[in-house]
């Protein structure tokens, strides 16, 4: 018994070529990968995703203490990210704190 899509062998031991599917299965599979990710790039929702990335990056990059001061987004599609560390007195050990008075 056949699907209706494969090709008709008659009895006369003709070999199915299940390797050649396999091939073109992995070459469809891989274009449609590329298909996907090529749309992906070219939606705006993500690209404003991935700005966003950038900022946390440069969080990550200055520590937990810093502080977001400015974010600016130019016309020519980069972003412009400013941030500053909180001033402290490393000889008393004088940390700002996140919360209550101090």
């Amino acid at each position: 018994m056949q699907a209706n899509w494969e090709p008709r062998y008659s009895r006369s031991c003709h070999r199915i070529p299940w390797q050649q599917y396999a091939t073109v299965e992995a070459s469809l599979r891989h274009f449609s990968y590329n298909v996907v990710a090529l749309h992906g790039c070219l939606q705006y929702e993500i690209q404003m995703v991935a700005k966003l990335g950038h900022v946390m990056d440069k969080v990550e990059e200055l520590g937990k203490m810093s502080q977001f001061r400015e974010i600016r987004d130019d016309d020519d599609d980069e972003i412009v990210v400013t941030f500053e560390r909180p001033k402290m007195n490393t000889a008393k050990n004088d940390m700002p704190s996140y919360g209550g008075a101090e």
